[in-house]
């Protein structure tokens, strides 16, 4: 479990999926109610893409290890390729 702080990036990014949800749910019912119209359903397909960028990028900040000072930090033993 992180750490309070640890994951700076990870409050915006779950309040911007969330947000994009809720566009999605909110544009998708609008589509529905008013017999697919082109702009709605632009909208819908636009609004899904971005969702799978965001959910892309937090999946790519999941494997972000920041830099940390050489000061106390062992280093990491290297892997020989066989030869």
């Amino acid at each position: 479990m992180a750490e309070e702080g640890e994951l700076p990036w990870a409050r915006p990014y779950a309040i911007a999926l969330g947000a994009l949800y809720a566009g999605q749910v909110l544009v998708g019912a609008l589509n529905v109610w008013y017999t697919f119209p082109d702009p709605l359903t632009v909208a819908h397909t636009a609004i899904a893409g971005c969702i799978w960028g965001v959910l892309s990028a937090g999946a790519a900040l999941g494997f972000y290890v920041p830099y940390r000072s050489a000061a106390g930090v062992r280093a990491l033993p290297r892997a020989e390729a066989p030869a």
